[in-house]
């Protein structure tokens, strides 16, 4: 169950599906598993639309947002990496980011992206719906230097190697319970 929940964030598939998946092929005796393609997550999910969007018009607190997502590299690894590096830097001049001047600098994939969620019917943001975004990109990050830890430790390192692991996953752990309790 945990490896399938792992496995499927990492891949960007639903859970439910990627488990039909390997129940299908373990009958069936194959010795691989392809999902098909529609039930592959596409584009960002919905607490990364969410923040850049809040990066591009949150008035009152959008400074401190890009602040919070640069220092713990937040949006790391996410598909919209591109993006988010690009408002993060027109933030920190302090003024509006302009999603025309900014998509200049952009892939026309990401481009096309960027002006998506700039052009989605505005929303009230409040800081509490920002700390719940965070809280699901903090949750991504831990989970995916879990799984990276969880490979090292299967890979039976030396004793003094494997005591460091045990106590960062145990660490890495405790974080996720505690993301988990605060929202």
């Amino acid at each position: 169950s945990e490896w399938a929940t792992r496995i499927a964030s990492q891949l960007r598939i639903e859970e439910p599906v990627l488990r039909e998946a390997f129940r299908k092929a373990a009958a069936e005796r194959k010795g691989e598993v392809k999902p098909k393609p529609e039930f592959i997550s596409a584009g960002p999910k919905p607490a990364e639309r969410r923040l850049l969007r809040m990066l591009i018009d949150a008035e009152g607190f959008r400074e401190t947002l890009a602040r919070e997502i640069r220092t713990a590299s937040l949006h790391a690894g996410l598909e919209t990496e591109k993006i988010f590096d690009a408002l993060l830097a027109a933030n920190e001049s302090g003024a509006r980011p302009d999603a025309a001047e900014l998509s200049k600098s952009l892939s026309e994939k990401d481009r096309r992206l960027l002006f998506e969620v700039a052009f989605e019917p505005a929303m009230d943001s409040s800081w509490e719906e920002a700390e719940s975004c965070l809280a699901v990109l903090r949750r991504r990050h831990i989970e995916t230097e879990l799984f990276t830890v969880q490979q090292r430790i299967e890979a039976n390192p030396p004793a003094a190697e494997m005591r460091t692991l045990l106590a960062r996953k145990s660490e890495l752990r405790r974080l996720l319970s505690s993301i988990s309790e605060d929202h």
